[in-house]
């Protein structure tokens, strides 16, 4: 006597299929579970990151302004005294001030300065990961579901109960 081989037929592979979807979700349901909190670490230490970086900038476009002024310092003695004029701001008695172009003034340095562009403080997802990082209760649900999904897929998602639940799905349709 020969036993051949059975060809698992549309609903095996349906129910097959089925269960592997069931244990991928509920394995992902765990994994953001237990990878919260290490997320919520690496994207605040992110954040700081470029925090600290535009604050870099900043100050890389300050000393590059005052070696550009320091320069001008010490191969224009003009340039000198009309930056100690820009910084005095008064006018000395018997002084006389010519109009000049604002084309032609020197610029403060708060001009001068290239604006940084703000990047937005926060990261968009981050009040959900602090959630799955500190809330037991929303942890608890999010384990339940999975352990659930995981059972139902162990029970009910077999080749054996294949039959039962193609029936099942019938009635559901003619209802």
């Amino acid at each position: 006597m020969t036993i051949e081989p059975t060809i698992p037929g549309p609903d095996f592979r349906r129910v097959r299929v089925a269960f592997w979807a069931a244990l991928v979700t509920a394995t992902w349901l765990y994994a953001i579970v237990a990878l919260s909190p290490g997320c919520l670490v690496l994207g605040d230490l992110t954040e700081r990151i470029s925090e600290n970086q535009r604050a870099v900038r900043s100050l890389e476009s300050q000393v590059n302004y005052l070696e550009q002024v320091r320069s001008s310092l010490q191969a224009d003695p003009a340039y000198a005294k009309e930056l100690a004029l820009l910084d005095h701001q008064g006018n000395d008695p018997g002084e006389i001030r010519l109009p000049v172009a604002s084309s032609l003034r020197l610029a403060r340095f708060e001009s001068v300065t290239r604006p940084i562009l703000d990047v937005p403080g926060t990261w968009t997802l981050r009040p959900v990961v602090e959630a799955l990082a500190h809330e037991p209760a929303l942890k608890s649900t999010i384990l339940v579901i999975a352990a659930a999904i995981v059972l139902l897929a162990f029970t009910l998602l077999q080749d054996s109960h294949a039959e039962r639940l193609n029936r099942w799905a019938g009635r559901l349709k003619r209802s």
